[in-house]
C-alpha cells in the first residue's frame, strides 16, 4: 500500500537557501511522485529550529530534527559545494545523515544531502525563461550575463554574484526604491523553474537520483 502523506523537512545553511530550497525541493518532490502516477498529500516544508549551545554540525541536525521528528518522512540537508562536492557531502551532510540514522532510526524516515557544485543560486540560474518572467525583462541569457549552455553554472566561480549581476542588469534603470534584494525573488523563482533545465546540472541530476532511491525505500513507488 502506498503511504498516503509524505513529511518534509529541511536543513539549510541560510535564510536565502531556505527561500529557493523550500520550494524547490517539494516541487522536485511532487514530480517524482507525478511521473509514477501516485496521489500523495505533501507536507509543507518543516525548517529544522536548532537550539542554541551545539556547536557541531551533525550536532545541530539531530538536534533540530529530533524537535520535528513526527513531522517528517524525507530530511534534506543542504551544503554548498564550494567547488568540492564530493568532499563537501562527506564532511557535512553523512556525518549529519548518519548522526540521525544513529537517534531517530530509519523507520519510515530518510535523510539526503543536497549539495550544489558551488552555491544554491547556481541552479537558480539554470532557466533563463524563468528568470526572465520573475524579473519582468525581456533580455537574453547573453544579455544577463548567463553561461551559454545551461550545465556550464555550476561551474561559475561565484554563483551568487553571477545571480545579483543578472538581476541589476534586468532591473536596467528603475529607481532605487524600487529594488528589492535578488534573494527577495528566489522563493518566486524556485515556483517555476523548468525541472527539465535543472536536470541539465550535474549536481540536481545526483539529487534527483538520490530523492527517487529515498521515495522508493519509503514505499513510494507503484
Amino acid at each position: 500500500m502506498i503511504p498516503p502523506y509524505l513529511g518534509l523537512a529541511l536543513y539549510a545553511e541560510g535564510e536565502t537557501d531556505h527561500r529557493f530550497l523550500d520550494v524547490l525541493l517539494r516541487r522536485s518532490v511532487e514530480e517524482l511522485l507525478s511521473q509514477r502516477g501516485l496521489s500523495v498529500t505533501i507536507g509543507e516544508m518543516q525548517r529544522l529550529m536548532v537550539p542554541r549551545g551545539e556547536s557541531r554540525r551533525d550536532e545541530r541536525i539531530v538536534a533540530g530534527a529530533r524537535g520535528i521528528q513526527g513531522a517528517f518522512h524525507l530530511l534534506f540537508i543542504h551544503a554548498d559545494g564550494g567547488g568540492d562536492r564530493e568532499g563537501a557531502s562527506a564532511e557535512r551532510v553523512e556525518p549529519g545523515r548518519r548522526a540521525l540514522e544513529e537517534e531517530l532510526g530509519t523507520l519510515n524516515r530518510r535523510a539526503l544531502g543536497v549539495v550544489p557544485v558551488r552555491e544554491t543560486e547556481a541552479w537558480a540560474l539554470a532557466d533563463g525563461e524563468a528568470l526572465r518572467a520573475v524579473l519582468s525583462t525581456s533580455k537574453s541569457d547573453a544579455e544577463l550575463g548567463l553561461p551559454a549552455r545551461r550545465a556550464e553554472v555550476e561551474t561559475l566561480a561565484d554563483p551568487k554574484a553571477a545571480l545579483e549581476h543578472a538581476v541589476r542588469l534586468a532591473r536596467g534603470g528603475r529607481s532605487r526604491r524600487r529594488r528589492r534584494p535578488p534573494g527577495a525573488f528566489l522563493d518566486r523563482l524556485a515556483e517555476t523553474i523548468s525541472p527539465v533545465c535543472l536536470r541539465q546540472l550535474p549536481a540536481y541530476w545526483a539529487f534527483e537520483g538520490d530523492l527517487s532511491r529515498a521515495l522508493v525505500d519509503l514505499g513510494y513507488q507503484p
